[in-house]
């Protein structure tokens, strides 16, 4: 998982703010995220064949993130009002945030992928409905109520006007509309289920999102509205993009890079230690909450050196290796005592 160590890291790397010219008609944006410390996404832009531009991604929504993408436009030459198209690999706050305010500026239209359409508007695992899904599902993994209240109250701030403005639904595999490139929509479920990363087939480019990062673990948790096998799914999207004819990765944050296939593999390898670790403490201590192994799985730091967020995402990457063992059949779970709060077994016990 992306840890506060692996964003402490990340942090620490100083950003050229200006943007970058990657092949002609096509640049990076840094532009800021004014509360993590990762600094920034990579909003990339596209010249369109015809005229105007697209976005893939857009970033966060705040003012000094609005600036930076403002200001970057400007230093290319180009302005908000010539923006055609957003892309949106992901609907977290720092990808899809200021989508719909370009998307006011200019009257480009919002693509996301068709699940992550559905979420925003008003599916039960979306946005809106996060905090109750909190509420209901962290008893029953073992969370000790003060936490909860602790990981609900570290939530990121979200209007319910920016997570309803319309949107466009993209399937998998569906060219997009962009004049002048090639691009294929390549569905890969994990880090979000509908995470959407971009394969330009013209120039071997992938637009990564957060599904593929140079250095950082990408985050893959559960949803607790949506109890599905995540871990299971962004496995088979590492190996679905490594088959992929790619040159050169773009991902959501950090630096280009090559070597797509050596990068994916380094990751599912990072997930098999986890899963062997995760069956360890479960197999130390049959009957122990997803809780429970969250605090005795080693993390880059004391579990009670994270912030509150941070928690959450430890929470929710330990229930998904938990729900891919069961998957593999090497744990199962129960009910504690017949009510509310599971506990794991291996399968075998």
């Amino acid at each position: 998982m992306s840890t506060e160590a692996d964003l402490a890291s990340a942090a620490r790397r100083p950003i050229d703010w200006r943007p970058v010219e990657i092949r002609p008609g096509l640049w990076s944006i840094p532009v800021a995220i004014p509360i993590t410390s990762l600094q920034a996404v990579n909003v990339y832009v596209l010249e369109l064949a015809g005229g105007g531009i697209a976005l893939v991604d857009a970033g966060w929504d705040s003012e000094e993130s609005w600036r930076s993408l403002r200001d970057g436009l400007t230093l290319l030459g180009r302005r908000l009002d010539e923006v055609r198209k957003v892309v949106v690999t992901h609907a977290h706050p720092d990808h899809l945030g200021l989508a719909y305010r370009v998307a006011g500026a200019s009257g480009a239209g919002v693509l996301v992928h068709e699940l992550e359409a559905g979420r925003l508007r008003g599916g039960r695992s979306g946005p809106l409905n996060f905090r109750r899904a909190l509420e209901a599902t962290y008893p029953r993994w073992g969370v000790p109520s003060a936490r909860v209240e602790e990981m609900l109250a570290a939530s990121a701030p979200s209007s319910e006007e920016s997570w309803t403005a319309p949107v466009t639904g993209v399937p998998d595999g569906a060219m997009l509309d962009l004049p002048g490139w090639s691009v294929r929509a390549v569905w890969t479920p994990g880090h979000t289920q509908g995470h959407l990363c971009l394969y330009d087939t013209g120039h071997r480019l992938l637009f990564s999102g957060d599904h593929v990062l140079p250095r950082i673990t990408p985050g893959v948790g559960v949803h607790p509205a949506e109890e599905s096998d995540v871990l299971g799914d962004f496995l088979a999207s590492l190996r679905k993009v490594a088959a992929l004819d790619v040159e050169e990765v773009l991902p959501g944050h950090e630096n280009r890079f090559s070597g797509l296939r050596e990068r994916t593999d380094f990751l599912a390898g990072h997930h098999d230690l986890r899963l062997d670790e995760v069956e360890s403490v479960v197999r130390a201590d049959p009957g122990v909450s997803g809780w429970q192994v969250t605090r005795r799985i080693g993390w880059s730091r004391p579990l009670e050196r994270f912030g509150s967020a941070m928690v959450r995402a430890a929470v929710a990457e330990t229930m998904s290796h938990l729900v891919h063992l069961e998957t593999l059949g090497r744990l199962a779970r129960l009910d504690r005592n017949g009510v509310s709060t599971e506990s794991w077994v291996p399968r075998d016990s």
